[in-house]
Order: C-alpha cells, then sequence, then structure tokens
C-alpha cells in the first residue's frame, strides 16, 4: 500500500483537535506554551480546555474543542486562540466563556466567512442577532484595535456604526420599575424565607440549610442595596462594620450595621480592587438580621473546626466570604486557605439571585425612580445604588406609579411646552421623518430616526410613538391628537374584549394618557393663542 495513503488514512482517524496540535508542531509552534488568566490561573494555551476561575460558576471552565471542531485551519484557528487568550487576560470568566461560546456558534452557522469577508458580513448583517452583533464587534475591536490587524479595518468600522443601541422602554413592566405592590410582595417574601431558612438551619445545623439560608439573606441584601451579583461575590466579612463607629459626624441611638461593596464593572480590575467610596448602611432591622447571619456562620465553621481538628483562631475569619461555598471545603488546608485577595471560597451568586420573577436591573430601576421622586440628585442617587453618576439616568423610569410625578417635575412636560413652539418652518428643517393620520394631516416628528430602529414597541406607528421613551416623537400642535386618542380607545376595547394579555393593556393604556396630556397641552396652548 503507498505511504502517502497510510500518513492520510492516519489523519483520517485524528481528531480535530489532533490534527490542530500537528499543525502547531508543523508550523514551529510549542504545544505546551502557557499563559495565565486574570484570576491567575495558567493554563496551557494548547488544550482542550482552560480553566478561568476557582468559583463554581458560568466560566469556571471554557471548552475550547467548540473552536477545533469548526476545522477552520491552522491560521484562522491561531488567530481565534489569540482573541480568546486576550478575553480570558482581561475579562471576568462567565464574559470570556460567552463570547467565545458566540463566535463558535456564529462561524458554525455561517462559516469563517462572517469574520474574513467583509461583504458578506454586510450581506449576512441584518440576520444575525443582537448578540451576535455585540460579540463581533467585540472581536474586531480586538483583531484591529488591539492587535492592528489592518485586514479587519472595514469589518470593524461596519460593526462598530451599525452596533444596535438597546433602550429599556420605561413603561414597560416587564424591563422597568417594580410599582410599590411588587417590590413590597419581593421583600416581603424575602424576609420570610430568611426566616424559614434560619429556623431550618437551628434545627440541623448543617451546610445544606446553612446554603439555603445564606442564599435567602443575599437576596434581602439585594433588595435593600440594589447591587448587583458581582458586587456581593466580591464581599468578605472584614466588610461588615459596625456604621458610625469612629465618625463624629454620624449620630445614632441605635446599632446599625454596613457593608463595603466593591465595584464590578471595572476595566482590567482584579478581585476586591476597586471598593465603593462610601459604605452601605442598613436599618437598625437589617442590621439585626445580618449579625444573626454572622453568629451562625460563625457556629457553623467551628463545627468544621471540629470536624478538622483545628482551633477557630486559626482561621482567617474577617478574610471568608460573605456568601461562602462551602460544599469547596473537603480538607483542613481549604479552612484555612482564605486570604483578603483570593476568591477562594467565594459562592457564585447569579442562579441564587436571579430568576424568572426577579431581577436586580429592576430593582435598581426601583430604587433610582422612587430616589428620583424623592428629590435625590444624581450623586445621591448613585452612591445608594452603585452605579456611575452617568449610569443613573439609564434607571429612571416612568412606572404607572410614578409617571404623575414625574411628569410635574421633570422633562415630559417640558417637552411638550417646546413641542408646541416649532413653527411649520421648523418641522420641515429639524425633524428627519414626519408621521401623519389616516387623512396625509401632520400629527408629529421624530427628532432622530435612528434611535427608531430598535424600538421594541409592539404597536405601530404613529399611535405608539407617543410614550416614546427616548423622547424622539414630538407632537404638533396643529395635529388631530383626538383622532388618535379614539384610535388607543377603540384598541383598548378590542383588547379587553378579546382577552388582551396584562402587558398589552398596560401600553395602550399608557398611550391613551399620554395622548390625553398632549391633548390637554394642545389646548391650552390654543385657548392662550386665542386671548393674546
Amino acid at each position: 500500500m503507498p505511504t502517502n495513503y497510510h500518513k492520510n488514512h492516519q489523519l483520517e482517524l485524528l481528531s480535530p483537535y489532533e490534527k490542530f496540535l500537528a499543525d502547531v508542531s508543523f508550523n514551529g509552534g510549542d504545544i505546551n506554551a502557557t499563559f495565565i488568566t486574570k484570576a491567575d490561573l495558567i493554563n496551557k494555551i494548547y488544550s482542550e480546555k482552560w480553566q478561568l476561575t476557582n468559583l463554581s460558576t458560568r466560566g469556571l471552565t471554557t471548552d475550547l474543542t467548540r473552536l477545533y471542531n469548526l476545522e477552520l485551519g491552522y491560521k484562522d484557528t491561531e488567530m481565534l486562540l489569540m482573541v480568546f487568550k486576550y478575553w480570558a487576560r482581561t475579562m471576568a470568566a462567565g464574559t470570556t466563556e460567552s463570547r467565545m461560546g458566540a463566535i463558535c456558534s456564529l462561524i458554525g452557522k455561517y462559516g469563517v466567512e462572517i469574520i474574513s469577508d467583509a461583504y458578506f458580513l454586510k450581506a449576512s448583517y441584518a440576520q444575525l442577532t443582537t448578540s451576535h452583533k455585540k460579540n463581533l464587534n467585540t472581536l474586531f475591536l480586538v483583531l484591529h484595535d488591539i492587535f492592528l490587524k489592518n485586514e479587519f479595518e472595514v469589518q470593524r468600522a461596519w460593526c462598530k456604526d451599525n452596533l444596535p443601541d438597546e433602550k429599556i422602554n420605561p413603561h414597560d413592566p416587564i424591563n422597568g420599575a417594580y410599582s410599590d405592590t411588587e417590590f413590597n410582595v419581593h421583600i416581603d417574601k424575602a424576609l420570610i424565607n430568611v426566616s424559614i431558612h434560619r429556623s431550618a438551619w437551628l434545627v440541623n445545623k448543617d451546610d445544606t440549610t446553612f446554603l439555603s439560608y445564606s442564599a435567602a439573606f443575599c437576596k434581602v441584601i439585594v433588595l435593600i442595596s440594589s447591587r448587583r451579583a458581582a458586587q456581593l461575590c466580591q464581599c468578605k466579612i472584614c466588610d461588615v462594620s459596625n456604621y458610625g463607629v469612629n465618625n463624629d459626624n454620624i449620630n445614632i441611638d441605635q446599632k446599625l450595621v454596613s457593608i463595603l461593596f466593591h465595584k464590578s464593572k471595572i476595566s482590567n480590575s482584579g478581585l476586591r480592587s476597586h471598593p465603593e467610596g462610601d459604605v452601605f448602611p442598613f436599618s437598625e432591622m437589617f442590621s439585626l438580621i445580618i449579625l444573626n447571619y454572622l453568629v451562625d456562620y460563625k457556629v457553623l465553621l467551628k463545627k468544621y473546626c471540629d470536624t478538622f481538628e483545628v482551633e477557630f483562631q486559626q482561621l482567617p475569619w474577617e478574610c471568608y466570604p460573605l456568601f461562602p461555598d462551602l460544599l469547596s471545603i473537603k480538607c483542613k488546608s481549604d479552612l484555612i486557605s482564605p486570604n483578603m485577595h483570593s476568591d477562594l471560597l467565594h459562592r457564585n451568586l447569579g442562579s441564587v439571585i436571579t430568576s424568572s420573577t426577579f431581577s436586580v436591573h429592576r430593582i435598581r430601576h426601583s430604587t433610582i425612580t422612587r430616589g428620583m421622586e424623592s428629590g435625590l440628585n444624581n450623586s445621591e442617587l448613585a452612591r445608594l445604588t452603585g452605579v456611575t453618576i452617568p449610569a443613573v439616568r439609564n434607571y429612571k423610569d416612568l412606572t404607572p406609579q410614578s409617571r404623575q410625578m414625574i411628569n410635574d417635575k421633570f422633562c415630559k412636560n417640558n417637552l411638550l411646552k417646546k413641542s408646541f413652539n416649532w413653527t411649520l418652518k421648523d418641522y420641515n428643517e429639524h425633524f428627519e421623518k414626519v408621521y401623519t393620520d389616516e387623512l396625509g394631516r401632520d400629527l408629529g416628528g421624530i427628532k432622530n430616526e435612528v434611535g427608531c430602529t430598535t424600538c421594541t414597541k409592539r404597536l405601530g406607528a404613529p399611535l405608539g410613538c407617543y410614550t416614546c421613551g427616548a423622547d424622539l416623537f414630538v407632537p404638533f400642535i396643529e395635529g388631530d391628537h383626538k383622532s388618535q386618542l379614539i384610535k388607543a380607545q377603540a384598541k383598548k376595547s378590542f383588547l379587553v374584549n378579546t382577552g388582551g394579555n396584562h402587558h398589552q393593556l398596560f401600553e395602550i393604556s399608557s398611550i391613551i394618557k399620554r395622548i390625553e396630556q398632549v391633548i390637554t397641552e394642545q389646548n391650552n396652548i390654543n385657548k392662550g393663542l386665542e386671548n393674546s
């Protein structure tokens, strides 16, 4: 049998990963080369799996066989490994894992041309999901801006310029702030759960019942502080302190507890590298919950000390995570291993906190919206919730309970007054698009039509434009808005009679109220013109 046939037959028996290793060796690469991840873990570059973190979380490990199985060829695979390695060095484990998975999925569906061929990318771009568009944008950013690969200049510019600008619809009860009733239900349920799970813990003092107790306790902290799971994951015992101690400017009659949280969305940051500027104080009731939790936590650790024959004084108690992954404690060395800058024994809280009925994101919307109604400024709201001052505006909502109050104090009434001061000449010069009614009469204009491309409203224009969360739609004083009100009322009656869902009824009711406001302001302006 010919030698070439024998070699080809051997290659056919090799897995895609084994074939790639052969290519690495053939091209003079070191198959044992290593690199260090953001969590200071050493991995072989050319392995089938990378360990990205010690936490038992999404991104604990990432499967590279997804890339090898694409069989892209040596140069393309090396290029993507280079990008993946950069992400693993600079980004959180979960982010790295999800981006690697998204890129491999995208190439598996569209082929490597989606990256290498700018014309193919542009032709296929409209079919891509928002997630794919975001991940492609990040990929080309690294390839062109970081690694200076000029062959991706067109792709980089295209993805950057055409990336959807997603906005949360502030009238949407699915994404925006909770109503007062909804929030109260969440906090009542959380407090009941803490009580139930603590009672269970006091009966059976084992690690399983404590983990449930700890998860319930965590939910309470989230509801009060609005902090992200990634921030709570970083908390250690040393972050808990008596509020007001050694500070003459704080005068309190009872013992309050505070927690120093650490920022999570900071570029090139490590664990606990960016503490917030101020501690977060808790009320007397919640301080008592925290203190009880710490007492119970100590009791459990002392049981571990008895098991592994360790004195409690030997434990680095201050360095222990506030929310521990107790199942990771297997021996004496695990028990004494935590230190101030290590994530050992820290529990992943993403799945603990978030559920189909609860969102930390909506808690921040609720806190900032209520704070805004109470007159807090952006700096105070940022300190209260842990977000940046520029980010505060993204969480200000118009919920059913707060819409009228916000309209009285903030932008909506001013917008109406400004819109009715435009002349017909101004309309033609300043609006990219003008909407008309069924008879062709002008109703209102769009200030920036690009912002409409990612609008999530299910109701058609111009009816749905009246409640534009981005304030892009300006109603005209000459418009027949009463005809639109009749149309919206008819639509609501149809939804009521046909069993429309809560979200649909909420949307149409918001539109009706908004059109009524427009008509009221329109009448006031017209009366003023008549009197003058």
